[in-house]
């Protein structure tokens, strides 16, 4: 009586006592796509730490603290990384802890008139920040953010085999799920049915 008795059609099964149609996203869509989406998480997660984190942990173990003691890309080895080149740029992810201790060298850029209207409209800052030279752009380490630098990037995190393993479970999960879950949902409208 709480439950009609219009049969739909949902990750092709029937069920008599749900309304649950939609022709477009199914059970299977959902759980891969939230596979997907934990799968994404997790090799972000490994860049940002292991990848970007590199050039975190080279300043930590050199003791490059001061702007004295700053290193360029090349004295780091990370030259060719882009993915730390990206970090390290004016607004990039590394730049919360890692400093530019030649930073005023660097002229900022100008914005062309479409790029300047959308930085006034989203941006708090309408300059487009200065274009580093990798080649001569020198980094440091603050003792202030050395605490928080050690907890992101030195902790003991996923290593590359972890993450191969972490997607092929969460692979492994979803495959499960894809053919448990209906099955799930066809016993309870099987016990719903008997119970009417």
């Amino acid at each position: 009586m709480g439950f009609p008795l219009i049969p739909v059609i949902m990750t092709s099964k029937i069920y008599e006592n749900f309304e649950l149609y939609n022709p477009t996203i199914s059970i299977e869509m959902l759980i891969w796509s939230i596979g997907a989406g934990v799968g994404l998480g997790a090799v972000a997660a490994y860049l940002r730490r292991d990848v970007m984190g590199k050039a975190a942990r080279i300043l930590l173990k050199r003791e490059a603290d001061t702007p004295e003691k700053a290193l360029t890309l090349a004295e780091m080895g990370c030259e060719k990384n882009i993915l730390i080149r990206l970090g390290l740029r004016e607004e990039g992810s590394l730049r919360r802890e890692i400093v530019c201790a030649n930073a005023d060298d660097f002229q900022p850029r100008t914005p062309g008139k479409f790029r300047a209207v959308l930085r006034k409209i989203f941006s708090r800052d309408p300059e487009l920040p200065a274009k580093l030279d990798f080649a001569t752009a020198r980094f440091y380490l603050p003792e202030a953010n050395k605490f928080r630098a050690e907890e992101r990037y030195n902790a003991k995190g996923q290593t590359l085999p972890r993450l191969i393993l972490a997607l092929g479970l969460i692979a492994l999960v979803c495959a499960g799920a894809v053919f448990v879950i209906p099955e799930l949902m066809q016993m309870l409208d099987n016990f719903i049915t008997i119970v009417r």
